[in-house]
């Protein structure tokens, strides 16, 4: 009998222990398997208990599996509850929606449906239907491409930016001046000089004079009437431009400029701007009267946040949207160097 005992599950012992004990396990069976670790018989025999253990763990983790409130992961960069999540291919954006959930889950999940829903077009096609994707899903895509590289933002003068990151073959050799072997291009509203050197720029190398002089433009309506129009009223447009080539793509969230070694012409006013095609800039970030650089030599680094965050962009300029401080020229933008962060992509060879 005390053979059995060994060898017997903790129920049959349980049975043999006293019908009383029997008739407690049936009841707290149902309600929880950890009630049974507090029975004195439990507690009276190692081996009951350990099996007791091992069966309320194996419970546990099924429950857990299928339960939709069971725990989180981490799928494509986003939180996701496996049981109330499902991945939307229709919209071919790599985008979630919820599925079938608990009816005190319902009211909660059905505001989330309907966006989700609405972001995803039905095209009629002549033999069925063909799924087309929305504007906004594709940004939300990109970022969440498990391809892409993040480049976060520590402090001034980092190694941490998308520049330095692309000058070292992606993070895989010793770092060379990108612009020096075309990896990138910058370009500025002057044309290329000693004190506006492109490769300068991203040398990582504190300089002492760098700027880009202004580019006067006329009005549409003065550029049509030719020569009836004075000279005088062309606008003048200051600008750096980053573009880092038909193979790359960034969601800037944070970028670092520093002011060159004059003693004046700190910016004030201007706007950092994205786009695909060097025609058509999106803002990122504009900036009003922002004395924040007051300092030969000085660094500024701003975070980029908003729906333009989360869109990838090619291009990247800074436009200078008013006058600087400098009474001789105010309309010369003054850069010594030029980082940016966030998350970066690179396009395979068929996408390009």
């Amino acid at each position: 009998m005390r053979l059995c005992c060994v060898t017997m599950s903790p129920l049959a012992l349980l049975v043999q222990h006293s019908s009383r004990s029997l008739m407690w396990f049936c009841t707290v069976a149902v309600l929880s398997v950890q009630a049974v670790l507090v029975h004195p018989f439990t507690r009276s025999c190692s081996h009951v208990q350990r099996c007791m253990q091992l069966d309320l763990k194996r419970v546990n983790e099924a429950q857990e599996a299928s339960s939709p409130r069971g725990c989180y992961t981490f799928e494509q960069r986003r939180l996701v509850r496996p049981g109330l999540a499902v991945a939307v291919d229709a919209c071919g954006a790599g985008g979630f929606v919820p599925a079938a959930a608990p009816a005190a889950e319902k009211v909660a999940v059905q505001p989330a449906a309907a966006a989700a829903a609405g972001s995803c077009r039905t095209v009629d096609g002549g033999g069925g239907s063909s799924n087309a994707r929305a504007g906004n899903w594709r940004h939300f895509r990109r970022r969440l491409a498990p391809s892409c590289k993040e480049l976060m933002f520590v402090r001034d003068g980092d190694q941490n930016g998308v520049v330095h990151y692309i000058g070292t073959d992606y993070g895989s050799k010793q770092w060379v001046n990108p612009v020096a072997c075309k990896a990138l291009d910058i370009k500025a509203s002057s044309p290329p000089s000693r004190y506006t050197d492109p490769k300068a720029l991203v040398s990582g190398q504190f300089l002492n004079t760098s700027f880009a002089g202004p580019r006067y433009i006329k009005p549409a309506q003065q550029s049509a009437a030719g020569a009836g129009a004075g000279a005088s009223a062309a606008s003048p447009s200051t600008w750096w431009q980053l573009d880092l080539g038909p193979q790359h793509r960034l969601l800037c969230n944070y970028y670092t400029i520093r002011h060159d070694g004059s003693q004046d012409g700190f910016v004030r006013s201007w706007v950092l701007q994205g786009s695909n095609d060097m025609q058509h800039w999106l803002d990122l970030r504009r900036h009003l009267n922002d004395s924040a650089i007051r300092l030969p030599g000085q660094y500024g680094s701003w975070p980029v946040s908003g729906p333009a965050a989360s869109m990838p962009f090619r291009a990247f300029r800074l436009l200078l949207l008013g006058p600087t401080q400098s009474r001789s020229s105010p309309w010369v933008f003054c850069l010594s160097h030029w980082e940016l962060y966030g998350y970066f992509h690179k396009l395979s060879s068929t996408s390009t």
